[in-house]
């Protein structure tokens, strides 16, 4: 089963969902609301589900999915640790980069919060569109689905419960009420009077923002409310025609089976193209960085050398899996649309001077590819002679990195044992049973991220600061054309280079050998 949680500012729930059916989708079989943790370990998150479980009779074993949709940042690593440890696993995150199905027509779509995200998905997928969705929790949010399933905007407002709170902390004389339906509208009391203020009021404000919504969208926009005062205020408001308490959990579970489905389409075609005589998918499989380089430079026209942030991104998509044809495709399409812009503006446009300005496109590119990958064709690899990755070759550049690393200053004791095992790999492939370079890239991949965390031990708060500013800064002018997701990837590897520089030390990986 799956286990869905939405972690709001206030509440964390959690649902607890059988998978779908051939006559049926998946539905929900246990549920359970509790604070947010932000204070609490992962040991006592991790009692406190296991206790709900045990109090509704539900095994750990029983669950085989968690996917998470998140407004609260500090209690995502938390969690992550949490899942991993008591049910083995990684959860999915709702988050830029995740596939939703719901195309998000905002200036920044990374704004948008995932729980507004997966609200939306699920109100299409139950209700259709037009509509409005109206989630009543610590902030009131409403976001407008077009009649086709796109997020087209919204708007916020202050939660019912934080308003009244502003209300009791800054009128000295104002005691606190219970927030519910009042009996008149005309009050004969202060508490009466306090009470229609905030109900009331509240009608008005959802009424109000929910009817020039629908003006704009058209008559047969439906509203749909959620969250924890939506039955209490629906009962009153003209607008609202469903309450769905379960919307938000339930598009979380959407999500997770959508993304399923793309695990399994990508599978699928990883064995086809396994399979064929053909062989790999890719053009030569470690040209990745000089191929996009010179792809770069010639769609260009002028040589602009590579910066740090340049290849921070490269080493992000290759991490990523991002096949290089999608990379070379996306630099294609987005000069593509540059030159018909700069034509149009008579030539006064600025010149392209950094990759990330392509890194939508080739985001873009790759989602397409992804999805007709399945029966589509296959591109024929280099043959294996042409690689330049011969053994004596991979042997010498291990061996020099071993020396590198054993040089560095200042000396770091905590590198000493990653360049004995780089002596190790390279006597391998001098001997009788040398490894594939693909093994030995993964082998490598682990090496590197131990080197960086040994390097962020020993960098000062200083140095580390400065460095996140200067990344912060050169970043700043492609925030519109990357996700939060790549934006947090292409600044951690931006620090790791740097590091990397600082000290004198080489990035191990077998790309660097076809750089060099």
């Amino acid at each position: 089963m799956l286990l869905a949680i939405d972690v709001g500012n206030t509440n964390m729930v959690m649902g607890l969902y059988r998978p779908a059916t051939a006559d049926a989708g998946a539905t929900q079989a246990h549920s359970w609301r509790i604070a947010t943790p932000l204070k609490q370990t992962v040991d006592e998150v991790r009692m406190m589900i296991r206790g709900l479980f045990a109090l509704d009779g539900v095994e750990i074993s029983a669950v085989t999915g968690v996917a998470i949709s998140s407004v609260v940042p500090p209690v995502d690593s938390l969690l992550r640790n949490v899942v991993e440890k008591l049910f083995n696993m990684k959860p999915l995150f709702v988050e830029p980069g995740v596939k939703t199905g719901l195309p998000v027509l905002v200036d920044n779509p990374a704004e948008v919060g995932a729980d507004r995200i997966v609200n939306c998905v699920a109100a299409f997928e139950r209700y259709g569109g037009p509509a409005i969705v109206v989630d009543l929790g610590t902030a009131t949010t409403f976001d407008a689905i077009s009649a086709r399933g796109e997020y087209i905007g919204g708007a916020i407002s202050p939660g019912l419960g934080i308003s009244a709170d502003a209300l009791f902390e800054r009128a000295a004389k104002l005691g606190r009420v219970d927030i519910r339906k009042p009996a008149k509208v005309i009050g004969t009391n202060t508490v009466d009077h306090i009470q229609i203020g905030l109900y009331y009021g509240y009608i008005g404000l959802i009424d109000g923002i929910c009817g020039r919504m629908m003006e704009e969208m058209g008559p047969d926009t439906k509203v749909i409310a959620t969250g924890g005062f939506a039955r209490l205020l629906a009962e009153s408001s003209r607008v609202i025609k469903a309450v769905d308490e379960n919307l938000t959990l339930d598009g979380v579970c959407l999500i997770y089976e959508r993304n399923q489905d793309r695990a399994r389409r990508r599978a699928q075609a990883t064995a086809q193209r396994a399979e064929s005589p053909q062989g790999a998918p890719v053009q030569n499989y470690f040209n990745y960085f000089t191929e996009i380089e010179t792809r770069f430079q010639a769609r260009r026209g002028s040589i602009l050398l590579l910066s740090t942030l340049d290849w921070a991104l490269i080493e992000t998509w290759r991490e990523a899996g991002v096949p290089l044809e999608a990379v070379l495709r996306g630099i294609d399409d987005a000069f593509d649309k540059y030159d018909a812009r700069h034509a149009k503006a008579g030539g006064r446009l600025r010149k392209v001077n950094g990759l990330a300005w392509c890194a939508q496109s080739v985001m873009q590119a790759t989602e397409e590819m992804m999805e007709a990958a399945v029966g589509g064709t296959v591109i024929t690899a280099k043959p294996a002679e042409d690689s330049g990755f011969e053994q004596e070759r991979i042997a010498a550049y291990l061996s020099t990195n071993a020396d590198a690393i054993e040089h560095a200053q200042p000396p770091m004791e905590a590198l000493n044992s990653i360049a004995l095992r780089l002596r190790s790999i390279a006597a391998d492939q001098l001997g009788d049973s040398p490894q594939k370079p693909e093994e030995i890239e993964v082998t490598l991949t682990a090496l590197e991220q131990r080197m960086f965390a040994a390097l962020m031990m020993a960098a000062t708060e200083d140095e580390t600061v400065a460095l996140r500013e200067q990344a912060a800064r050169e970043l700043a002018p492609y925030r519109g054309k990357m996700s939060a997701v790549q934006l947090k990837q292409v600044t951690e590897q931006f620090l790791h280079k740097r590091l990397l520089e600082s000290r004198g030390l080489p990035r191990l990986s077998l790309f660097y050998m076809s750089v060099a």
